[in-house]
Order: C-alpha cells, then structure tokens, then sequence
C-alpha cells in the first residue's frame, strides 16, 4: 500500500486523477467494519495485550508508571477506546477512508488525498506492527525479558552465596506471553543439605520477579 501510494504521487499527473478516479466503495461496509471494531474493542476487550505491550515498549507512548493499565477496571467504553491503541487506529483510518471518499466525490483533482492516506496506514501500520513484532519474536525465541534481566541476576548471585548450594544450572527464564514469566531452574546442594529448606529459600528469593503470577520450577540435584 505504501509502495503504491508513492507511485500514484510520483507518476501521475492530474489529468491522470480524474480518470483514474477508483470505483466508488459502499461506504456502509467500512461503517459496518467500524461498528464490529467498537464492539470487539468495548465487549471482548479485543487486542488489549497487543495494546499493553505496544505501551510498555514506545519511548514515545509511555506512561510514568512501568505496570500495564489494568482494563478489567475500566466501566467507560470510552476509556477503553481511548487507550487501546490498535482499536483507536482502526477506527481512525476507517473514518479517515470515508470523509477522504466524501472529498474525492464531490471534487476528483483531489484525488491525491487517497493516496496521503494511504501512505500515512501504512505508517501507522508499521509503527503498531513494529514494538509487538519484535516482542512477539522474544517470546517465541523464550527470551529472558530485558525488563527483569538485572534483577534475575542479582537473585542468582545471591542464591548462590547460600553454603549449602553449589551451583545453579539450566537457569531459563521466558515470558510465554506479556507479563506472564516462566522459570526453570536447577540447584545444586551438599549431600547433607536440607532440600525443603533450599527449595522455600530459592523460592522465596525468585518469587517476587513473578509478581504472583507464571510459573516457576524448581529442582534440587545432591
């Protein structure tokens, strides 16, 4: 789209607009579509993760605090609306295709106007793909999240001051989906180590990176 809105701008001349004039779309299909959108949006809380993320991960979009807006609290469908920004887009770009559809009927040497717009989709549409790509590609590569590598390790070194551990192998921490960490650890003891005692101190030193939720596993090896 992006490609094709830059040839138009380049190539054509205006005489070229006003018979290249695109068919006329029923505009009540693009209304439909923005209706389901609303409605997915408010109801079914449609990409609220991809939202979440796209928050989280935007230099440019992010809040002071570092913990996700938390929608099951939200009762205003406008609140939802309004900060979800892959519903507020859609329904951006669909209303920005039907007044750019008004103009172009009314006067066809405007015609470059539906090309602008579709440029500035696929704009829009790169930077909402871009962050939620890249994160998506993490996960599936069971990333450890850069957001909690500092403090894993600082856990790590100090488990590993414990005497009665020797050693932490097959350390892997990954988040199976945003904000939902997963952790597989094994340690190491002396053969005369008290395991229940190692596995609650372990666990009461890791415990915490999951903020009461994911999944962590813990083996004690003699």
């Amino acid at each position: 789209m992006l490609k094709e809105g830059l040839e138009h701008f380049i190539l054509e001349t205006s005489e070229e607009h006003v018979e290249g004039h695109s068919p006329d779309f029923p505009m009540s299909w693009v209304l439909l579509a923005l209706g389901a959108t609303l409605i997915s949006a408010i109801y079914y809380r449609n990409h609220i993760r991809f939202s979440t993320l796209l928050r989280s991960t935007s230099s440019v979009i992010r809040t002071r605090s570092t913990r996700p807006l938390n929608y099951r609290q939200f009762n205003d469908g406008f609140t939802i609306v309004f900060t979800n920004l892959f519903t507020l887009s859609t329904l951006l770009c669909g209303s920005s295709v039907i007044l750019v559809g008004v103009i172009t009927e009314q006067n066809h040497s405007l015609g470059w106007l539906d090309k602008l717009v579709s440029i500035m989709e696929s704009i829009l549409m790169f930077y909402l793909a871009g962050p939620v790509s890249t994160a998506l590609g993490k996960i599936l590569l069971q990333t450890t999240p850069d957001a909690m590598l500092s403090s894993l390790e600082a856990r790590l070194r100090e488990i590993q001051l414990d005497p009665a551990i020797l050693s932490l192998t097959t350390t892997h921490f990954w988040a199976n989906s945003y904000e939902q960490l997963v952790g597989t650890i094994c340690v190491q003891v002396n053969p005369d180590a008290n395991e229940q005692a190692v596995l609650a101190y372990v666990y009461s030193r890791l415990s915490p990176l999951f903020d009461g939720g994911g999944e962590l596993t813990i083996q004690i090896v003699k």
